[in-house]
């Protein structure tokens, strides 16, 4: 079972999945999805921690006041939901716009 939590950015409650435990994997959805869609391409298994914040303006997230939305700032709400979790390191993907979200990610951060 999926433990939610929500992440207040700007102006913006953003909402947080995290469920299981082991290893943390951040996976990201698409454009126009959520966690319903990550839980279908990742389902939870043993040994594996997943976390999935939903973008602004996605899932049950809010939209907030800054503009233009972009991967940048799709990518700093998540390593503030990372950091929220307590999460040192983990390992980063996605499906699609969660994929480019996950490269920038490694980009910024490689370790």
């Amino acid at each position: 079972m999926a433990r939610l939590a929500t992440l207040l950015r700007d102006d913006a409650t953003l909402r947080i999945s995290d469920s299981g435990d082991g290893l943390a994997v951040v996976f990201q959805h698409g454009l126009g999805g959520g966690e319903a869609q990550v839980a279908q391409a990742f389902p939870s298994g043993p040994g594996l921690r997943r976390i999935t914040l939903e973008c602004r303006g996605h899932g049950a997230s809010g939209l907030g006041s800054p503009r233009p939305f972009c991967l940048s700032m799709f990518a700093d709400d998540v390593v503030a939901a990372a950091d929220q979790a307590g999460l040192d390191r983990f390992v980063a993907g996605g499906i699609s716009m969660g994929a480019a979200i996950a490269m920038r990610l490694a980009c910024r951060h490689p370790d």
